[in-house]
């Protein structure tokens, strides 16, 4: 204890410093005082008075070194102000100029033999220089001059304290308490040399109690008062006071282990705890801590904290048995807690244990997965089916892992290396049904694996037309692996009603059974009903899910029910931002409730979205039909049967309206290439027959008929654009060039704001190899119709033969956006890009 003590004793010491001056009794404010003595050193620069008032200032407010300068002015003005030679040597003290204090303080001393200040800062040059018959000499001479000056009194205990003078010291230390009852620091060595030296450990921890009461967050006193107390075993009460000096000095280690150690003994677990914790915040790697905080939480039934202590203590050396076992519980409470890298480490130790557990391999698989480590993870899989070839989970991983590699193999392009993983999930999924005929994910995902080979099958359906009965074999095993689909996916929901996914893949599986025209209406009606059922379904375990709430409203709007079908699309609507697909829904319902205009808005936004989907364009084509826009409904329907060439009802949809315009040859062909898909199809080798019996009969008065028919409207309506636009297009048919482009200026005089009007004087004008002209009215057109691709194409091919390829690269290219039919457009356009366009 005695180090600790002298450490006190020297901060004491450099306390004295502050006590070294003198200074006048100035009451005025700092500041304004400061300016006061500054203005009046500018008057009177040789006063010394006036010099030493400004120094004093300087020196209350702790400018040290603008005080030493103006003290040394003073000195220079007058040598013999012994004043400025105390503050002076005070100040030098402080900057540990001590040669430069002792000759400022001898000078005081010569100048005024009675100055007590400078005879105790003489004591304390003395003191530190360990020149202590010289100290005791000074401090007693300043004693006698200032007899009620307690730290003197002080200082004179410490200098017989230092020398092992004990009674002594403890008479100067008492003093110092008469003068000051107050003096914490006195009280604090009076204890000392008590407990040291008397061994009277009662007045010990009385002087320490006083000054306890006096300085509360000394933390050498409750340090000090702590170990009198456990020396005399009353344990209690040290813990107590250790307990307050930590709170004091809250970054002591060997403090926080000395409570940690008092409260393991005194079985306080919980101070102890928080004891050890303090240590381990300060210091991670202390093995003690480590160790004493397993031991707490093993006896407070904590056993992951307890192994985590235990594994730290074990790697700083303090070595701590375990087992698997452990290891296994540690991991499962750190993933139960969220702390996965905990728990993979934990883990980890426990199947390189010896006999390591089943669970421990398939818990740090499931980690690896969760952190998409699948290479990682299915070797720990495989171990665990060969350790527990019945583990139904392992089993079920090792699944989902080769359906996961079959998509990645996929999408890179190898198919029978896809082929061969999707088979491998298969059989894991079908071992998994075997193990556990309940296991609703199983059935599940074999039901998306069979819809994806069904979905294969009758793709290679589409492609097979140049056998028949290839077709049909792929055709029949799409519908097989359909039908398996069900079977487990109905499974699925038997077994967890409130699988959504599940509800929602018969729903879809139903619903393209429905649309299967070479199915009977009976069949197709069945379906219909089985998809709005479990689309239902998903809407009730699920109502958040939007494209169900809007198939639910599309049903009931087919069942004629317009207002429920309403209520259903309010609420999906209400879910937030809808797709393409539930406004081509709401689109279809308004369509057949007879609302064309709003089903237009909504089908507009469908195809907005999502341009290329052949159901959004096939709806657009039934509301164009229905709104008598016939080309419109024609390009939507050519757009559908694109996108889904194989696709009977959006053929049927755009030969019809085909039929209903009139072009019996692209009739025809519409229902060739439905042939060409079904070719057991009946009905459409009767359309055939009928239109090729039709086009013959036309054929012959066909188009003067037309014209006799165009000159009666225009009898009636000589502004008729229709009749203009037709009668200067059948002119063109006959090779005159003249009269057509009369009608068509007709046609642009009587509606300036034409765009076909202006396309087709375009048209003839470029026949007739007028390109300024040509290009002028295509301009015009494209002015009042941006969107109409025909004119971009005819442009581009006249600023291609005038050598402008940037501007045919450009109207190429608004071509080839606008109809995506226009194959040379594109060629072209890929052409001129390959030339640097």
């Amino acid at each position: 204890m005695k180090n600790q003590f002298t450490a006190i004793h020297a901060l004491l010491f450099c306390g004295l410093i502050v006590l070294g001056k003198i200074t006048p009794a100035i009451n005025a404010e700092a500041n304004t005082r400061l300016e006061q003595y500054r203005q009046q050193v500018q008057e009177l620069p040789q006063s010394p008075t006036a010099n030493l008032q400004l120094a004093l200032v300087y020196d209350e407010q702790h400018q040290i070194d603008a005080a030493i300068q103006q003290y040394q002015r003073v000195l220079e003005l007058d040598p013999d102000q012994v004043i400025a030679h105390v503050n002076l040597a005070s100040l030098y003290i402080k900057k540990h100029r001590y040669e430069r204090a002792l000759r400022h303080y001898e000078r005081a001393i010569e100048l005024d033999r009675n100055n007590g200040v400078a005879l105790a800062g003489l004591g304390f040059l003395y003191f530190r220089s360990q020149m202590y018959p010289q100290a005791i000499e000074y401090y007693q001479r300043a004693m006698e001059l200032r007899p009620n000056d307690a730290n003197i009194a002080y200082n004179l205990g410490l200098l017989y304290d230092e020398q092992g003078e004990w009674d002594s010291a403890i008479e100067y230390y008492r003093r110092a308490l008469a003068i000051d009852p107050n003096y914490a620091d006195a009280h604090y060595n009076l204890a000392a040399i008590f407990a040291e030296q008397k061994q009277n450990s009662t007045q010990s921890r009385a002087e320490l109690e006083k000054m306890i009461a006096i300085v509360p967050g000394d933390v050498s006193a409750h340090i000090r008062l702590a170990q009198l107390y456990e020396a005399e075993n009353e344990n209690t009460k040290a813990l107590e006071q250790y307990q307050i000096a930590s709170q004091i000095d809250t970054d002591n280690l060997n403090l926080l282990l000395t409570v940690g150690r008092l409260a393991e003994r005194l079985k306080e677990a919980a101070v102890a705890e928080d004891a050890y914790l303090r240590v381990l915040d300060l210091h991670p790697d202390h093995a003690e801590a480590n160790a004493a905080l397993a031991r707490i939480y093993a006896q407070e039934g904590y056993y992951d904290e307890a192994i985590r202590a235990m594994e730290k203590a074990n790697a700083l050396g303090k070595p701590v048995a375990g087992s698997a076992n452990i290891y296994l519980q540690h991991g499962i409470k750190a993933i139960n807690e969220n702390q996965f890298d905990v728990a993979e480490i934990q883990l980890k130790k426990a199947i390189n244990s010896d006999n390591p557990p089943v669970e421990a391999f398939f818990l740090l698989a499931q980690l690896k997965l969760q952190n998409r480590q699948d290479q990682d993870a299915k070797p720990l899989l495989e171990k665990v089916v060969t350790l527990d070839p019945q583990h139904v989970d392992a089993h079920y991983l090792l699944g989902y892992i080769n359906e996961k590699e079959a998509r990645q193999l996929e999408k890179a392009g190898q198919v029978a290396q896809a082929d061969a993983k999707y088979e491998a999930a298969i059989q894991k999924y079908k071992t998994v049904i075997e193990l556990d005929k309940n296991s609703a994910k199983a059935h599940y995902n074999l039901g998306t694996l069979y819809v994806q080979k069904g979905n294969k099958a009758y793709s290679a359906a589409e492609k097979s037309l140049s056998s028949q009965v290839e077709r049909q074999k792929y055709l029949e095993t799409g519908h097989r692996w359909y039908d398996q689909a069900i079977n487990h996916f109905e499974r699925a929901v038997v077994l967890d009603p409130q699988n959504v996914s599940a509800h929602f893949s018969l729903a879809k599986i139903y619903q393209v059974r429905s649309e299967d025209l070479s199915r009977s209406e009976q069949f197709r009606n069945q379906m219909r009903a089985a998809a709005f059922d479990e689309y239902r379904q998903v809407v009730m375990y699920d109502p958040r899910n939007a494209i169900a709430s809007s198939r639910v409203g599309l049903y009931y709007a087919q069942q004629q029910e317009f207002a429920t079908a309403h209520e259903y699309f309010d609420r999906t609507f209400a879910l937030g931002p809808a797709s393409a697909e539930i406004y081509a829904d709401y689109a279809q319902a308004l369509y057949l409730e007879g609302k064309y205009s709003q089903a237009q808005q909504n089908i507009d936004e469908a195809r907005r979205q999502d341009p290329q989907d052949a159901r959004v364009r096939a709806i657009a084509g039934d509301i164009y039909r229905a709104r008598g826009q016939l080309e419109l409904a024609r390009s939507e329907y050519r757009q559908a049967v694109q996108y889904k060439p194989a696709n009977k009802e959006y053929r049927y949809k755009y030969a019809r309206l085909l039929e209903e315009m009139k072009l019996y040859s692209q009739a025809i062909a519409q229902y060739d290439t439905t042939l060409m898909y079904h070719p057991e199809n009946i009905e459409a080798k009767q359309r055939i027959a009928y239109l090729r019996q039709r086009e013959a009969e036309e054929k012959e008065q066909n188009r003067e008929l037309a014209r006799q028919e165009y000159l009666d409207i225009l009898n009636h309506d000589p502004n008729n654009l229709t009749a203009l636009i037709n009668l200067g297009g059948l002119a063109a048919q006959d090779g005159d060039f003249f009269k057509a482009q009369r009608y068509f200026e007709r046609a642009k005089d009587s509606h300036p704001n034409s765009y076909l009007a202006h396309f087709n004087l375009g048209l003839i004008f470029d026949l007739q190899e007028q390109p300024t002209k040509a290009v002028y009215h295509y301009k015009r057109c494209l002015a009042l119709h941006p969107g109409f691709a025909k004119a971009h194409y005819y442009l581009a091919q006249i600023y291609q033969n005038e050598g402008q390829m940037e501007e045919a690269t450009r109207h190429y290219w608004e071509a080839s956006q606008l109809d995506h039919d226009n194959l040379d457009a594109r060629a072209r356009l890929d052409a001129l890009r390959a030339e640097g366009y």
